[in-house]
């Protein structure tokens, strides 16, 4: 990981950025994937209730899938889980 990221540079995972693209599918381990998946539902249900009923389908699955993409890169990344401490 480069020094000089910014810190949301460092706390967004993005499709489009090669350096995560092994967090956009799942971890091989099982273990870790599911732990990944129980993490990603706590960030998730943290902000679902602040959805309104027209929140499209497609950005909620976006937000969660967010919340998956960091939960995976925090088992994977120690530099990353370490911003979190």
């Amino acid at each position: 990981m480069r020094d000089n990221l910014t810190l949301s540079e460092r706390l967004f995972c993005t499709p489009d950025d090669p350096q995560n693209a092994r967090y956009w599918v799942p971890l091989q381990n099982a273990k870790n994937e599911e732990m990944a998946r129980a993490m990603a539902d706590v960030s998730y249900s943290a902000v679902a209730e602040r959805f309104a009923a027209e929140t499209p389908q497609e950005e909620a699955d976006r937000i969660y899938n967010q919340c998956l993409v960091d939960a995976r890169r925090i088992i994977c990344d120690g530099e990353y889980a370490d911003i979190f401490k």
